[in-house]
This record gives C-alpha cells, sequence and structure tokens, in this order.
C-alpha cells in the first residue's frame, strides 16, 4: 500500500487544525479477528513508513503567532504488532522489531522541543488492566537518541539538550 501527500484542515475560525502527511507505504501482512466489542485483534508484521508528517493549529501557517503543533519528519517501525481489544474495554497492544522516527519537533506556547533521531530495537507490551492490576508497560531492549533540545518558555527561557544517549535493558511499570 503506498499514498501519496494527503492534507486535512478541521475545525471552526477560533480553533483550527491542519494536519499532513508526504507519503505512507506498508509492507506486510494484516490480520483482523473480531468477535463484537470486546475480543477483537488485529495482528500485523511488516513495514510501514510514513514521511513529513504535521499536524499544527492552522493560525502557525498565516504567520499571525508562533506555531503549535507536533511535527515529524520521518518514522520507520518494522516487525510484528498484536493489538487487542478484551474485556470490559481493555487494551493490549505488543511490537517486537524496530522503530526509528527522524525529526520529531513539539511547539507549543510554553515548550519547544527537537529530536534529531530515536532509534528502538527490541520489544513492547502495554497492558491497561494486566490481570486486574491496572496499567502495565514493559520494554526489553536498546534505544538511542540523537541530538536533543529543549525550551521552556516563560519570563526567563530555559534551555537544554543532550547530543547523544543510549541505554539498552528492560524496564516495566
Amino acid at each position: 500500500l503506498e499514498l501519496g501527500e494527503l492534507r486535512s484542515v478541521a475545525g471552526d475560525d477560533a480553533s483550527r487544525v491542519r494536519a499532513g502527511l508526504d507519503a505512507l507505504s506498508w509492507q506486510g501482512s494484516v490480520a483482523y479477528t473480531g468477535k463484537g466489542a470486546a475480543g477483537m485483534q488485529i495482528e500485523l508484521d511488516g513495514q510501514l513508513t510514513a514521511a513529513g508528517l504535521l499536524v499544527a493549529d492552522a493560525a502557525s501557517s498565516e504567520g499571525s503567532e508562533p506555531g503549535r503543533g507536533v511535527s515529524l519528519d520521518l518514522v520507520e517501525m518494522g516487525g510484528p504488532v498484536e493489538l487487542r481489544v478484551a474485556d470490559k474495554g481493555r487494551f493490549i497492544a505488543h511490537q517486537e522489531g524496530a522503530v526509528t522516527i527522524e525529526g520529531f519537533g513539539l511547539n507549543l506556547p510554553q515548550l519547544e522541543v527537537s529530536e534529531e533521531r530515536l532509534t528502538w530495537q527490541g520489544g513492547i507490551r502495554y497492558d491497561s488492566d494486566d490481570q486486574g492490576r491496572g496499567m502495565l508497560v514493559r520494554t526489553d531492549g536498546s534505544l538511542e537518541l540523537g541530538a536533543m533540545r529543549g525550551v521552556l518558555k516563560g519570563d526567563s527561557s530555559v534551555r537544554g539538550g543532550i547530543d547523544t544517549l543510549s541505554w539498552q535493558g528492560a524496564a516495566g511499570y
């Protein structure tokens, strides 16, 4: 599946949002199993690539004020993914493989963050209500961050950043 440029504007004059995507492609398999509202399962195995994602306040394109929004130059995700909706709205997600994000930008009135490159290799599991005990997040893999910069805006701005960060191991919440 390959899609070219997608653009949209939504909202009224007071709160207009624009969204866009330059390209989206999927190569792989998709399987869906459904048993009503509870018991839906989607299994994906392949490579997803999205380029040029932007979600922003439409006023930012008119130059009347600093823009608010989020942008991603490139997102690549590969490997098997399982998404399940179980009893009582319980949601479970599990992914094994690689995720790469390049050129992340977040611009809010009080905060600006940019990330050059993020690479994750390993497994991520999320369960909204693990065995009735509440939310579970579990990871096992490696994370690499490129240059990250941040600005906390206000009366006196605070700036910070890192050039690189690497982490390998397992973590859970």
